[in-house]
């Protein structure tokens, strides 16, 4: 793996945030099941960002062949740094053009953005 920079290799909420919905854009949480689904426990507002998918880092390996074809990607965790283990294993498979979100969960959680959760929680 080569590192490259880009000039466009990150998304800010206000744009992730008028983005919702947008069937060219695939948005991956790359944290464990649990918090995705809003379990309270680490994060003090549980939840994912609306329409997100869950790819925790821990099976990045095992990318799905959706996830490869879909137009454009953006991938978050709970504060940045987890996404970049998915980031890399979409990278080793062609797709270096997926876009981490800084600041992640905590940053989207703290500026009471829409969220979603699984019920009970």
């Amino acid at each position: 793996f080569v590192a490259r920079p880009r000039a466009d290799d990150t998304i800010d909420a206000e744009e992730l945030a008028a983005r919702l919905g947008d069937p060219g854009l695939l948005v991956l949480d790359a944290r464990n099941p649990d918090r995705f689904a809003g379990e309270p426990g680490i994060d003090p507002v549980g939840g994912r960002i609306p329409g997100s998918r869950n790819l925790p880092y821990t099976d990045a390996r095992s990318m799905p062949a959706d996830v490869l074809e879909a137009p454009e990607l953006v991938v978050y965790c709970g504060s940045g740094v987890t996404a970049c283990v998915d980031l890399l294993a979409l990278a080793e498979r062609g797709r270096s053009d997926a876009r981490l979100y800084p600041g992640s969960w905590s940053d989207w959680s703290a500026r009471n953005l829409p969220l979603e959760r699984d019920e009970p929680y």
